[in-house]
């Protein structure tokens, strides 16, 4: 017999074979005409290698990235989804970033590979993991450096009412024990407390210490005693302690700089503006705006003018000296309309005050806002 048809072939696929009698041959039912028989090279099994086999996201790595090895087949790479992250490609790797908020535990992702000419579909998957920030167990524990990366994390999808502490509770009010890296007036490990959500711009959280330092301004920040050479809060020894504060604060990083605006004059609408990183609340913000020797200059724009909501009532403005000391005086960033040498504070019970900028037994709150 003869072979015709197509007898050799290279790809996948099904291929006609003709097969023909010579003279004087036939087949078993005596015919000489050709048949033709269909005959296969079948699909190779295509195959995924992924260079891991899970991905573990947190506040401090919100990206994965696999990268997978195809073999033998051209087919286009492709995903499934996951609720909580945003999932790209890039050549052969795929990379998985997660929201800084959605928890993921064990959710899989399926990548698949598409079939091709000459190779079968083939699908691998890997494990996603994603662990963020979480408020804690409840008071007192401590925040270091990645928990308020966390914090800043979660705030970039969170505001307003959705600020909440992990167990879904009202933010505003909580605290948490934080440690400075190097003391600032005699205080390392201290309370800090929220005081405020929004407030200092959308997606923030304002802090401030439940108490004040442990020491008062006793020349530590320059040669002139209490709150500066004068009751100006630039340049004054108080600005210089926040920033000291500041420096030594594990999760200064997160800390946003806001502007704030201060009465420079004691007996006239004069206002400077400022950029803060960590700052004292005006008498205004800390909810004693009515105060007869609060200055004249209100600071009435960028909402400076109006108390944290923390600070609704004497007994939450109480700060002892230390967090384990007794009730004392803290200064305010404001001047006080009394007289030029005059700055305010708070009182041990809660309430307004005023003394002379170089009073040495006056103590400090620092406050700061966390967020995007």
């Amino acid at each position: 017999m003869t072979i015709g048809g197509t007898t050799t072939g290279t790809n996948a696929n099904s291929y006609p074979a003709t097969f023909t009698p010579t003279s004087n041959y036939c087949w078993t039912d005596g015919s000489t005409t050709a048949i033709t028989v269909n005959w296969t090279i079948s699909k190779a099994a295509g195959s995924l290698t992924p260079t891991t086999q899970t991905i573990n996201l947190s506040a401090s790595a919100l990206t994965g990235t696999v990268t997978y090895d195809k073999h033998g087949s051209t087919g286009a790479l492709s995903n499934s989804t996951l609720a909580g992250t945003t999932i790209t490609w890039a050549g052969n790797a795929v990379t998985v970033k997660g929201d800084g908020s959605t928890a993921i535990a064990g959710k899989t992702i399926t990548i698949t590979m598409a079939a091709d000419t000459n190779h079968t579909q083939a699908t691998a998957t890997i494990t996603v993991n994603a662990t963020y920030w979480s408020w804690g167990a409840g008071t007192g524990e401590a925040a270091d450096a990645t928990w308020f990366t966390g914090l800043k994390n979660y705030l970039a999808s969170h505001t307003g009412a959705s600020i909440k502490t992990s167990s879904n509770g009202n933010i505003i009010g909580t605290t948490k024990t934080v440690t400075l890296t190097s003391p600032v007036l005699g205080t390392t490990a201290h309370r800090i407390r929220v005081i405020d959500v929004d407030r200092d711009g959308t997606n923030t959280v304002t802090f401030q210490t439940e108490n004040m330092l442990t020491d008062y301004l006793n020349n530590q920040y320059g040669s002139s005693a209490g709150f500066g050479s004068n009751a100006k809060w630039e340049g004054s020894n108080a600005k210089l302690a926040c920033q000291a504060y500041y420096a030594a604060f594990p999760g200064k990083s997160t800390i946003k700089t806001v502007t704030k605006q201060t009465n420079s004059e004691y007996d006239k609408a004069s206002l400077v503006e400022s950029n803060e990183t960590v700052f004292l609340p005006s008498i205004f913000e800390m909810g004693l705006g009515s105060y007869t020797y609060a200055p004249k200059a209100a600071e009435y724009t960028k909402g400076v003018s109006t108390a944290y909501a923390y600070y609704d009532s004497d007994a939450k403005r109480v700060k002892k000296k230390g967090d384990s000391g007794n009730a004392d005086w803290y200064w305010t960033r404001s001047r006080s309309s009394y007289s030029s040498d005059y700055v305010c504070n708070v009182s041990n019970n809660g309430t307004a005050n005023t003394y002379y900028y170089y009073y040495t037994t006056v103590g400090l709150a620092p406050a700061f806002v966390i967020g995007n």
